[in-house]
């Protein structure tokens, strides 16, 4: 086979190459991905001159392994065949919830050059996926990362962890085209969550060194919301990375009928998040093409330039079943309900994506640009993003402003940022691997520990929540005073972290109400480093003005006192996470979820 930049025009139309010496056999490599055999017969079209006596026909993943890619393999690697093989998925017990849930039969028909076409909604500008290309063309790891709700974190599968979603199988077709190297999947979904709470909490979810970015939102807009708004400052956030990733927006489809009241279609379902038996009914097929969200969505794409894909594009009319039109996607196998497509419909995601990178890859490798020069500017332009805040994004399409009144999201130690003041609160790091929970913990009665929260740029009486993430358990556990001080005002509460019964200790989220007041100007107090960080017990007043300990402002300040009174006879209370917005919709739900589904390491098998 020989490598891209040597690939000859006569090798597009069929005609066989000119003959070459063959090449040694490469050494035997082992993906981390199971070995996926491609016999012959599946590429009939260059079997005569493809697999030539020098090859080893047992497995195209192994012979790929140090052999430069050319554009015939790279147009096999997206063909229906080599996709299905990959992305097949094991055999469950007949009759589990794994079998019904996560069905997948090999007939399915996948996306056509056509469809393909259409389910592109924006094309966007080419420079940061030709990046991406180069990365891969030059052998480099690459870091795929996902954001998104339920479609994406798998709440209809099995487990999140499942390999029918369609960010997983991009990372199947990504090892499966360039093996030997370690290439990293990071899934940031929060599932029930919309771009309300990810704007303030990307980083929690998106590694720095990300590659490339999946973004699926176009179900997870409230309605009524500013979600649009919100969404448009998390891509804003994401084109402002250091790294730069590449970035592609994937849209399922919205099929909630005018009438319908269930998220479910008609029939009967052996599981509850499975298929639905049955035709589908005349409201299950009263569906329509206008969805405000994804189209709010495909605007955003084109005017950032980001690539955007349309599974509503792609198939509407083939789910309609129009006139005409065959029916190749029957409606309740491709979807498990109206927002979360199955096993078939997350492959036909994946297609879309996998289609547009191989299109990038083979636009870089034709041209030969393996080291394009605009890579590194734009990398290095990225890394002066302390001093430009705005690198070259212009004024907000549907936001007011380029960022929110207010928002922050802090966990573990980032807690300690907002330290103003305290006595007896310590930072420590309780618990080992998926149960440690690091965070600011007092203990004894009278501890108290003052949170700093930037209001500045609210106006006056503007309301706003705090969302304070904690530890509840059956033992060991207190109860704290919540007050405000500063330029903020809030009713003061109890929260008591003692629950009865059961043996658990869990992460929760507690919404406290707040709004803006106007007050004269005070000399506030600000604590050394050592004493911010829980290591002293007293205040050092300076005089320095509404700061914290790490120089952020502190114009509203949390109070929280740990009370004499305690359900289980002991007065501890730990400080998880902090997160701030304008208000609270789903983000309570979404900030306790994702605190315990954030990836916390990279996932490749």
């Amino acid at each position: 086979l020989r490598p891209l930049q040597h690939v000859q025009p006569s090798i597009l139309v069929g005609c066989p190459p000119a003959p070459v010496a063959p090449a040694p056999p490469p050494a035997p490599a082992t993906s981390r991905l199971s070995e996926l055999p491609l016999p012959k017969a599946q590429i009939p079209q260059y079997a005569p001159w493809l697999n030539g006596p020098a090859s080893n026909p047992a497995s195209l993943a192994t012979q790929l392994v140090d052999v430069p890619i050319s554009l015939l393999q790279l147009e096999f690697s997206t063909s229906e065949a080599h996709l299905k093989q990959i992305w097949r998925l094991e055999r469950h017990p007949k009759g589990s919830r794994a079998a019904s849930v996560e069905l997948h039969n090999s007939t399915w028909a996948f996306l056509s050059k056509r469809q393909l076409a259409r389910g592109v909604s924006s094309v966007g500008d080419p420079l940061r996926l030709q990046c991406f290309a180069s990365k891969v063309l030059a052998g480099r790891p690459v870091r795929l990362s996902v954001v998104g709700g339920s479609v994406s974190f798998g709440t209809t599968f099995t487990t999140s962890r499942s390999k029918a979603l369609f960010h997983w199988k991009v990372y199947q077709w990504i090892n499966a085209t360039f093996p030997g190297r370690l290439h990293e999947h990071y899934c940031g979904a929060v599932a029930a969550s919309g771009p309300s709470y990810m704007e303030h909490c990307l980083h929690w979810h998106v590694p720095d060194n990300a590659d490339l970015v999946l973004v699926e939102y176009a179900v997870n807009f409230d309605p009524g919301s500013d979600d649009v708004a919100s969404f448009e400052r998390m891509i804003r956030k994401l084109l402002r990375m250091r790294n730069q990733p590449a970035i592609i927006l994937v849209n399922t489809m919205e099929l909630m009928a005018p009438t319908a009241h269930s998220l479910h279609f008609s029939g009967n379902k052996q599981w509850l998040d499975g298929y639905s038996e049955g035709a589908p009914s005349q409201e299950d097929m009263s569906f329509e093409y206008r969805a405000p969200s994804e189209d709010s969505i495909t605007q955003i794409a084109q005017y950032y330039g980001i690539p955007s894909l349309s599974l509503r594009s792609a198939i509407f009319r083939e789910l309609k079943g129009f006139p005409l039109v065959s029916s190749l996607f029957p409606l309740k196998q491709v979807f498990h309900d109206r927002h979360h497509p199955g096993a078939w419909g997350h492959s036909l995601m994946a297609q879309m994506v996998v289609h547009t990178l191989k299109n990038a890859i083979s636009d870089v490798a034709t041209n030969g640009d393996h080291d394009h020069p605009q890579c590194d500017l734009l990398v290095s332009e990225g890394l002066k993003l302390g001093t430009m805040e705005f690198f070259g994004l212009g004024k907000p399409l549907f936001s007011v402003s380029p960022e929110a009144p207010i928002g922050s999201c802090s966990k573990g130690e980032e807690v300690m940022q907002h330290v103003r003041a305290s006595k007896g609160f310590a930072y420590r790091v309780e618990g080992t691997d998926a149960k440690m929970k690091p965070g600011l913990v007092g203990m004894a009665a009278g501890d108290w520990v003052q949170l700093c929260v930037d209001i500045s740029r609210l106006s006056e009486s503007a309301s706003f929540v705090v969302i304070l993430g904690h530890l509840i358990s059956y033992e060991h556990m207190g109860k704290v005073r919540i007050s405000c001080l500063n330029e903020c005002e809030c009713s003061p509460e109890e929260l008591d972290a003692h629950v009865q019964g059961g043996k658990f200790s869990v992460f929760k989220a507690k919404t406290i109400a707040l709004k803006r007041a106007r007050v004269p100007a005070k000399v506030s107090i600000r604590l050394s480093p050592r004493t911010a960080r829980g290591r002293g017990a007293t205040e050092t007043p300076d005089g320095t003005g509404n700061r914290n300990a790490m120089g952020g402002n502190c114009s509203c300040v949390l109070h929280l006192l740990i009370l004499p009174a305690s359900g289980s006879g002991e007065h501890k209370f730990k400080i998880l996470s902090l997160m701030t917005a304008q208000k609270e919709g789903s983000l309570r739900y979404g900030h306790q979820t994702g605190f315990n589904v954030r990836p916390m390491h990279a996932r490749v098998s």
